[in-house]
């Protein structure tokens, strides 16, 4: 009887050992509170402004600041980031 209480209790040592060793892993990628920071907005048209407008009312919440990653043609893909971009000329 002792026996097997003794190894039930090495089992379940075990068993949580492995669990606290695996805590201390981080996500390898940008996130924000758990979510993605990157994200795309649609284009209609020539004009870029309700698409900046858009991305600034999306990382507003998270108090970032949108930062154009790329432009494919009918979307703009964004990021939030901490820094407030450059807008001298």
């Amino acid at each position: 009887m002792k026996l097997l209480t003794l190894s039930t209790l090495l089992c379940l040592s075990a068993v949580l050992a492995g669990c606290n060793a695996s805590g201390g892993h981080y996500p390898s990628g940008p996130m924000a509170s758990g979510r993605d920071r990157t994200f795309s907005v649609p284009v209609y048209g020539r004009d870029t402004a309700p698409a900046y407008a858009a991305a600034t009312r999306e990382c507003q919440p998270l108090a970032l600041f949108p930062k154009l990653l790329r432009d494919d043609g009918s979307r703009l893909v964004f990021e939030c980031v901490s820094e407030a971009p450059d807008r001298r000329p």
